[in-house]
């Protein structure tokens, strides 16, 4: 699979590309038991592998719903988000591009992946929340990072506190948007 074959960001086109690749098998959610939360959380954000890396698909509310249903699993909360990222062996430093209107674009959740990886630098194993996902009440929530400017009530640093600002928009979908869910053990 190459970048080329992935259509823009928010049409029913991606949406169903993403719905496709689920059901061939070519999504890896990288289920693993997370003990110490007795849940089954996802070890990195949903990712398709292309170009011998990961692209870690954005997804909107209606797209993450979806797939949730789909696959029988669970949105998060941000709590569990907060004990997640916690729990993680690998924290990256939150990745953000300039706000534009290219933000709802391909390219930008292109651009978003390539420096993801680079700072993933090929490390393997349970890596924290590196954007942000929506939550099971449509807000949004993630960008952790050490020198973040918010601080929430568990003293961790993040970027983006909850946020209503999308939740009318539950077809809203940017570079940042990405699908990290738990299924019950």
């Amino acid at each position: 699979m190459n970048y080329s074959d992935i259509p823009e960001l928010g049409t029913q086109q991606y949406n169903n590309f993403i719905l496709s690749a689920i059901d061939n098998k070519e999504v890896d959610f990288s289920w693993r038991e997370l003990e110490e939360l007795n849940v089954i959380g996802m070890s990195d954000c949903a990712y398709i592998s292309i170009e011998n890396n990961r692209f870690r698909f954005p997804v909107s509310f209606t797209l993450q719903k979806q797939i949730a249903e789909k696959i029988g699993a669970n949105h998060l909360t941000a709590e569990l988000c907060d004990q997640i990222y916690e729990a993680s062996f690998i924290k990256l430093p939150a990745t953000i591009l300039a706000a534009s209107p290219e933000m709802v674009k391909l390219s930008s959740a292109i651009k978003f992946n390539q420096l993801v990886e680079v700072k993933r630098a090929y490390q393997s194993g349970f890596i924290g929340l590196v954007g942000k996902v929506f939550l099971e009440d449509g807000s949004n929530y993630g960008l952790y990072d050490p020198a973040a400017p918010y601080t929430n009530s568990r003293g961790i640093k993040l970027w983006q506190n909850i946020g209503s600002r999308h939740k009318s928009e539950p077809n809203y979908v940017d570079y940042s948007q990405l699908l990290m869910l738990w299924k019950n053990k």
